[in-house]
């Protein structure tokens, strides 16, 4: 039980130190390239006493539509190990394309590795698609906004604050 205990607190340092890496290193590259385009992070994560993985994570957004993020990363898996599926690297890359200056359609690609709980014999999945994206400040607003929409009524809002200002 001793050990048990002893390896838990060796993970947590691990993954304090990880992160006060990304942190640092993250501060380093926004000082050398004078803006904030590119961030990196670093994950080391023990999911069992059988399985960990380390990961690095990266957030690069060259323009204001371009937006490349994803993680790159190995895994040590044991149980993986015995098996005949044999890839240990995790690449999981996403691409998107803002098709409008506010970013609320977009189009995005993607490639990420199956993870071996998933039980799927590929070792990589592929899509693209378009995204529709709306950010709400309350659920209440997101109701009332898809509401005005199946009514066909326009910023009632508005209309209510007018007719009580008149009076």
């Amino acid at each position: 039980r001793a050990a048990a205990t002893a390896n838990v607190g060796t993970n947590e340092a691990l993954s304090f130190a990880t992160s006060t890496l990304s942190a640092q290193l993250n501060n380093w590259i926004s000082q050398l390239s004078k803006n904030n385009n590119l961030s990196i992070g670093f994950d080391y994560r023990q999911t069992d006493q059988q399985s960990s993985d380390i990961q690095a994570q990266f957030l690069y957004q060259p323009n204001n539509r371009w937006i490349v993020n994803g993680n790159v990363g190995y895994r040590n898996d044991i149980l993986m190990n015995n098996t005949n599926n044999t890839n240990r690297f995790i690449s999981d890359v996403d691409f998107q394309y803002l098709l409008t200056e506010s970013g609320k359609l977009r189009f995005k690609a993607y490639n990420h590795t199956v993870d071996r709980y998933q039980l799927r014999t590929a070792a990589q999945t592929q899509g693209v698609g378009f995204i529709y994206k709306e950010d709400f400040v309350s659920v209440k607003d997101l109701f009332a906004y898809y509401w005005r929409l199946l009514t066909g009524t326009k910023n009632n809002k508005k209309n209510e604050e007018k007719s009580s200002t008149k009076k």
